[in-house]
């Protein structure tokens, strides 16, 4: 099993990974998912690299952030209806087929609307625009498959009705069939595990 990196960003975050280039740009992987996407951090985002072997590199300095107590006292009751506050301050959370924030539920479309409010996270925002664009294929490969089934019956109809010899081209449609249901499921997986990832970046920010 590989041992675990630690690295340390400029904002003060810190990220578990597996550090596989280190030059101007940081590339690594999640520790908790090796077998998943690589994420490019540019190098002056990153104070240091803890190593798994005791090493460690020291790219920038800690950034001390002074805090000025405020001059007025914060609100002390709470809003009478959380959800009709601003949801961002609640964490995404998977519930059955679609999402939850807060009290508020979600579908998957309305789910990559709230996390794509995080402009400045470039690797949540890969995310998305990587679950937006299996759901389109999905849906091509879905009518593909639909339009050669609805050919493929109307050619039969035809041949039953009118008489003549099939063609043995017509084989194709079927074919078409399968292989766009198959397409089709595949890019449902890939589809659902972008969306996870989506939920699991803009939660770190939580």
């Amino acid at each position: 099993m590989s041992a675990q990196d630690t690295i340390y960003k400029v904002d003060g975050t810190r990220l578990v990974a597996k550090v596989l280039l280190v030059s101007d740009t940081i590339a690594c992987k999640r520790f908790d998912n090796l077998q998943g996407p690589t994420y490019l951090y540019p190098k002056s985002t990153i104070r240091e690299i803890h190593y798994s072997n005791g090493m460690k590199d020291v790219f920038a300095p800690a950034t001390v952030v002074a805090t000025i107590p405020p001059t007025t006292p914060p609100p002390t009751t709470p809003p009478s209806n959380p959800s009709s506050s601003n949801i961002s301050e609640y964490p995404i959370l998977k519930h059955g087929a679609r999402y939850r924030q807060g009290k508020k539920h979600l579908s998957e479309a309305d789910m990559l609307l709230v996390a794509g409010k995080r402009t400045d996270d470039p690797i949540l925002l890969q995310e998305i625009s990587l679950t937006k664009t299996c759901r389109r294929s999905q849906h091509f490969a879905g009518a593909v498959g639909a339009l050669a089934f609805i050919g493929f019956g109307a050619y039969l109809i035809d041949v039953s009705n009118y008489g003549g010899k099939l063609n043995p081209n017509v084989i194709l449609l079927p074919v078409a069939v399968i292989v766009s249901e198959v397409t089709s499921i595949v890019l449902k997986v890939q589809r659902k595990n972008h969306a996870l990832n989506v939920i699991d970046q803009y939660n770190r920010h939580e």
